[in-house]
């Protein structure tokens, strides 16, 4: 009489290592956001701003500004 076993054992496959590993980066990328996060708000002071001086600083900081400015610097210089 031979031996039938009552079931087989399963084979892990690629796609079981896929899924965990995919369930793995995201739960470190997930960590990472979190530290990223709680990082940047622990060292950020908060400032109370107007509504122009948030404006300033937005052009300040936006290199779309500086564009158009050395843009109608040089349309200035043409007319003149």
């Amino acid at each position: 009489m031979t031996f039938v076993p009552l079931f087989l054992p399963r084979r892990r496959t690629l796609s079981t290592f896929g899924v965990f590993a995919t369930a793995l980066g995201h739960a470190i990328v997930a960590l990472a956001m979190v530290a990223s996060t709680a990082a940047a708000q622990s060292t950020a002071q908060a400032t109370a701003l107007s509504l122009g001086d948030a404006a300033r600083l937005a052009a300040k900081q936006n290199g779309g500004v500086d564009i158009v400015r050395s843009r109608v610097d040089a349309a200035n210089a043409r007319v003149m």
